[in-house]
C-alpha cells in the first residue's frame, strides 16, 4: 500500500510540473529564425483566414469546414492592402464575426508590425462562431508585435503584452473553399 501511495505522489508531482510549463517566450531573433520570410510583398493583397490561436498552453482552433457549412467561411479574415492611402499610410482590412474592419498598419524593420485603431461596422451577431468572440479577435490584433511566414505558407502574427504572448495562425483559402 505504501508503494502505491509513493507512486501516486510521484505521478501527481510529475503531472503538476508538466501542466505548469508553458511555451518559451519568443524573442526577436528566435521569431525571425523560425520563419522563412518577412518579405511583406509575399502577404499583400491576399485574404488570410484565421486557423488557430496558440496562447501558452491553450489553443483555439477554428473549424473552417464547419464555418463554411454554416455560411460563415469568411469570418476572422485579414488582408493587407497592396496600395498605400493618399496620405502614405498602409491599410489592413478584413472581417471579424460579423463585422468588417479596417485600419492602419505600420511595418517596422524586419518582422515588426503593429496596427492602429480599427474602424468597424456595428452589426449584432446572433451567433459568434467557434470559441473566439469578436472582441477577443480585435484584442489580439491590437497586441500584434511581429509577423512571419512559415515554411508551410502560413502567416503568423505574434501578439504580446504584459500578460504574455500568443500566436495567431492564418492560411490562404484553399481552392473550392
Amino acid at each position: 500500500m505504501k508503494q502505491i501511495s509513493i507512486f501516486a505522489a510521484i505521478a501527481a508531482v510529475t503531472l503538476a510540473a508538466c501542466a505548469s510549463t508553458s511555451t518559451a517566450a519568443w524573442t526577436a531573433s528566435t521569431w525571425t529564425a523560425a520563419h522563412v520570410s518577412t518579405d511583406k510583398s509575399a502577404i499583400l493583397g491576399i485574404d488570410w483566414y484565421l486557423m488557430e490561436i496558440r496562447n501558452g498552453n491553450t489553443v483555439i482552433n477554428l473549424n473552417r469546414p464547419k464555418l463554411e457549412a454554416e455560411g460563415n467561411g469568411d469570418v476572422y479574415r485579414i488582408r493587407f492592402d497592396e496600395k498605400k492611402r493618399d496620405d502614405g499610410k498602409e491599410l489592413v482590412f478584413g472581417k471579424a464575426a460579423p463585422n468588417t474592419y479596417s485600419g492602419p498598419c505600420k511595418w517596422g524593420g524586419g518582422s515588426n508590425l503593429s496596427f492602429g485603431a480599427m474602424a468597424s461596422t456595428m452589426m449584432f451577431a446572433f451567433k459568434e462562431p467557434e470559441a473566439l468572440k469578436e472582441h477577443d479577435y480585435y484584442a489580439y490584433l491590437t497586441r500584434v508585435k511581429w509577423w512571419g511566414l512559415t515554411d508551410a505558407g502560413r502567416l503568423e502574427l505574434l501578439c504580446e503584452d504584459k500578460s504574455g504572448q500568443a500566436v495567431m495562425v492564418f492560411a490562404k483559402r484553399q481552392a473550392g473553399g
